[in-house]
């Protein structure tokens, strides 16, 4: 008979905990600020650490920012990979990011006004940690949705919520399923912050 193999505890930090999320927010900081005519910055800044393959490549491999280009400007302050050392950075090329129809509204004609940028993260490995910090500026707020829950589908270590200077904190937020949502709330295809909640 072959001898049992035996494993000692450094070699455990090589193994996946069976437990760990596929993914998780290390931090999650959301900001809006708000002017006297009611336009609107908000600001989301994320560090999401990938744990498995299958989060690498099936679930955190793009980032998509859906926007009403009518009143709306996506800006990205950064994008970049941090590796599972912890040190290397890899900024997301320019040819990662992309502008779509979203595909809820390729059937629905009612809201293929609207745009989607996708960002096809780069230099991913189990471990590494995706950084996004983007702005979306709205010319307008009224009438508009907002849930700052939104694209939250792992569990978030650390989340700051600012509205205009009031900030709160959050530790350990489970996830949000974004499908449950959907289900909840029918009559918008898609939730996401100044997202109109109605078709202009």
């Amino acid at each position: 008979a072959m001898p049992a193999e035996t494993v000692t505890r450094a070699e455990l930090k090589n193994f996946p905990d069976v437990n760990a999320p596929e993914a998780v927010y290390k931090q999650v900081e959301k900001a809006y600020f708000f002017d006297a005519n009611g336009a609107c910055e908000f600001r989301c800044k994320s560090e999401l650490r990938v744990n498995t393959l299958f989060a690498m490549n099936e679930l955190c491999g793009e980032t998509f920012i859906v926007y009403n280009p009518k009143f709306q400007r996506v800006k990205i302050n950064a994008a970049y990979t941090i590796a599972a050392d912890g040190v290397t950075r890899v900024d997301v090329p320019e040819n990662a990011f992309n502008t779509v129809l979203p595909s809820f509204a390729a059937d629905a004609p009612a809201f293929n006004f609207l745009h989607e940028l996708v960002i096809t993260h780069t230099a991913l490995e189990p471990g590494a940690t995706i950084v996004l910090d983007y702005s979306v500026f709205s010319a307008e707020t009224g009438g508009l949705l907002f849930d700052e829950y939104a694209d939250m589908p792992f569990p978030c270590e650390h989340l700051v919520l600012n509205f205009n200077g009031s900030v709160t904190e959050y530790f350990n937020v489970a996830a949000r399923s974004r499908e449950q949502y959907f289900v909840a709330q029918k009559t918008i295809p898609v939730i996401y912050p100044g997202m109109p909640a109605t078709p202009l």
